[in-house]
């Protein structure tokens, strides 16, 4: 069984890397924190709370990505398979069409 096709999973990561890229995009133009002061936050600079939701967010795109490309190899849909190679936030958008079954 894939990990999309539990749908609480694919809910819960999507959730964490829309909350990541959000906050870092968010904090990226509203903020006039000295830390920004190159439109970048540097892992040097960043509070360990910081670290955790950018390491949380990329490991459940990776896990999503992961998931999609290849349940989309087991379902023969490879053209999905070769846009999400190409595209990747098409993923998520896999994963909520074809994970939510369950």
């Amino acid at each position: 069984m894939s990990l999309i096709e539990r749908s609480k999973i694919v809910y819960v990561y999507t959730f964490l890397a829309i909350v990541m890229f959000g906050y870092f995009m968010g904090y990226l133009i509203f903020s006039s924190d000295p830390r920004m002061s190159n439109h970048a936050l540097e892992v040097e600079k960043a509070y360990l709370w910081e670290i955790i939701l950018l390491v949380v967010g990329l490991l459940s795109t990776f896990v999503i990505l992961l998931s999609s490309l290849s349940h989309s190899l087991k379902t023969k849909r490879m053209k999905w398979r070769t846009l999400m190679i190409f595209i990747f936030p098409l993923s998520f958008v896999y994963a909520w069409i074809h994970g939510r079954k369950a």
